[in-house]
């Protein structure tokens, strides 16, 4: 809306407006297919439906919006932005958004069905990759989680600012963050209350 534009800060607390991935985004599965492409593959789910800011309602297809705005500002593709800004300091050298050869070498194998009627799960590609297709060990998820615990240091130095994380953390821009609450969707992390017993 010309009044009303979508921010990639709305996009990111997840308060855009824009459904959810429809089915036939989910369904089509290409390995290869690039982030305008796969952007491009449903336009139709990407029309806000109310005025953005004013309702939570998490969305797939937001993170891929941002994730074009970084292509466009890096020249870089999204994957190759992530690992040299984040996989790699990090110390995530396997982690990638796509089944490398590496990658596959690595995986574990699902299985669906029970007893004797268990099958291998194939491997599941989505097109908006940057909405959670983080292949990674174990292992480097901890590092990950290292890497959010001790607010952006690594062992080669800070690679994100105490600010960064505490905004990542802490939604802002919508109606509910104004008026005082607290929890939600930063950008992109959520955050809500925890009560110990």
């Amino acid at each position: 809306m010309e009044t009303d534009p979508i921010t990639l800060a709305h996009l990111l607390e997840h308060i855009s407006g824009f459904d959810d991935l429809h089915m036939n985004e989910y369904a089509l599965g290409d390995p290869d297919i690039n982030l305008i492409d796969a952007l491009n593959y449903n336009p139709s789910s990407r029309k806000s439906r109310w005025r953005p800011g004013t309702y939570s309602s998490y969305s797939n297809a937001n993170p891929p919006i941002v994730a074009h705005v970084i292509e466009n500002k890096t020249g870089k593709t999204f994957e190759n932005f992530v690992a040299d800004t984040f996989f790699d300091p990090i110390g995530m050298p396997t982690a990638d958004y796509r089944l490398t050869p590496e990658v596959e070498s690595l995986l574990a194998t699902g299985y669906q069905g029970n007893g004797p009627n268990q099958k291998p799960v194939d491997y599941w590609h989505i097109i908006m990759r940057p909405s959670g297709s983080i292949n990674a060990s174990a292992k480097e998820m901890g590092r990950f989680v290292q890497f959010f615990l001790n607010r952006g240091v690594t062992e080669q130095g800070r690679v994100l600012s105490e600010e960064s994380l505490r905004r990542m953390e802490s939604p802002e821009t919508g109606y509910a963050a104004k008026a005082g609450l607290d929890f939600g969707y930063g950008l992109n992390n959520y955050t809500k209350p925890n009560e110990r017993i």
